[in-house]
């Protein structure tokens, strides 16, 4: 019964369950999901919003009232003390961007950040010493001024969904305006305390051309002068 049945349907071009029709050709299984292998990678983690190099930005902020508080102190040697907490915050500056691309921690946060942490060190230390009479009046409003401007651009451009790094020439700025204030600071302990004072008033000056040809260079302003054009 069992033989009859199965050359039946071997007539009808059909295959016994026992007996594939195709000897070569495995049995198909049957669908179903399919199972994920171990072996895919898994894909990229969510970027944290306040990663370790954040963390050294926010560091820089708090560092700017023991940096004031150190100027404003009548104790001896405060001056000194002062330079050297100036110095260690705009070196962390370094720190946090070496920190953010080599572990691939640029965040929106540390972009926004960063710069006001810049601004904020520079700009009060160096009110603080135009107050004191130890720092060129117009190239400290030309750097206040020009920083005030691109915070508001760089904040108009983050909540569009925009971000633009600095330029060459910010950076030398930057690095003009932290020898020029550095200079102003520890010019009485230096050997030749007067040349270096002109040397840290030269190095403001600079810093402030330099200010006003960096600001030219953004996004925003060259925007603004083609609608006017």
């Amino acid at each position: 019964m069992t033989g009859e049945l199965a050359a039946d349907l071997r007539g009808k071009g059909g295959a016994s369950p026992e007996h594939p029709s195709d000897p070569g050709t495995a049995p198909e299984r049957p669908a179903g999901r399919r199972i994920p292998q171990a072996s895919v990678a898994a894909g990229p983690r969510r970027a944290r919003a306040v990663t370790p190099a954040s963390w050294i930005t926010i560091g820089r902020f708090l560092l700017v009232p023991l940096v004031l508080a150190a100027l404003f102190s009548s104790r001896q040697n405060s001056r000194i003390v002062a330079c050297a907490l100036f110095l260690a915050a705009a070196l962390s500056d370094s720190l946090d961007g070496y920190v953010a691309r080599r572990f691939h921690q640029v965040s929106d946060l540390g972009k926004f950040l960063d710069p006001i942490a810049d601004k904020l060190l520079i700009s009060s230390t160096l009110l603080v010493l135009v107050f004191r009479g130890q720092a060129p009046l117009l190239a400290a409003v030309v750097i206040v001024l020009r920083e005030l401007v691109v915070t508001v651009w760089r904040w108009r451009a983050l909540r569009g969904g925009h971000s633009f790094s600095a330029s060459v020439a910010a950076k030398i700025k930057t690095d003009s305006q932290v020898v020029g204030i550095a200079l102003l600071l520890a010019f009485p302990y230096l050997p030749w305390p007067e040349s270096a004072r002109m040397l840290g008033v030269g190095a403001l000056y600079l810093g402030a051309l330099l200010a006003v040809t960096s600001a030219l260079g953004y996004r925003p302003y060259r925007c603004a002068m083609d609608k006017l054009s």
